[in-house]
């Protein structure tokens, strides 16, 4: 499966791919769309310490595009799947992002067939409800 399909790649029922891109410095101060640009580096972010139940393993994307540079996230409930997506974006820094979303992810195949991407989220939000209420209840 392509990256660009693959259900793995979402988050809360949000598709991860493309990520959606925010200016960061440069001449063109665009706001760009979809698999634009070239990958110059990847970041990840793995949470220690309280995250109130929230997955919070992230990517971060950094390219150049039209004279500027851009940066876009990408979040994964599963911090195995966040290590290997990065691993493999890493490995294809320079290239373009549409030749990027045309890879093949055939080592997470197992993993995408044994999730359910509905139970997975319904999960988050109830967790998020979970939260939220918490926190109303010590407000008042």
């Amino acid at each position: 499966m392509k990256l660009r399909n693959d259900p793995l790649k979402s988050f809360g029922g949000l598709r991860n791919w493309p990520p959606t891109w925010s200016c960061i410095g440069g001449e063109n101060k665009s706001r760009p769309t979809g698999e634009v640009g070239v990958l110059k580096e990847v970041k990840t972010y793995y949470p220690t310490g309280q995250t109130f139940g929230l997955p919070l393993n992230r990517i971060f994307l950094f390219i150049e595009y039209d004279n500027s540079r851009y940066v876009g996230g990408m979040s994964f409930e599963d911090a195995e799947v966040c290590k290997t997506v990065a691993e493999l974006l890493k490995s294809h820094c320079g290239h373009d992002l549409a030749e990027i979303g045309e890879l093949e992810l055939r080592f997470l195949d197992k993993t995408a067939a044994a999730q359910q991407p509905e139970k997975a989220a319904s999960g988050l939000w109830r967790r998020v409800v979970e939260f939220s209420g918490q926190a109303l209840r010590r407000a008042s």
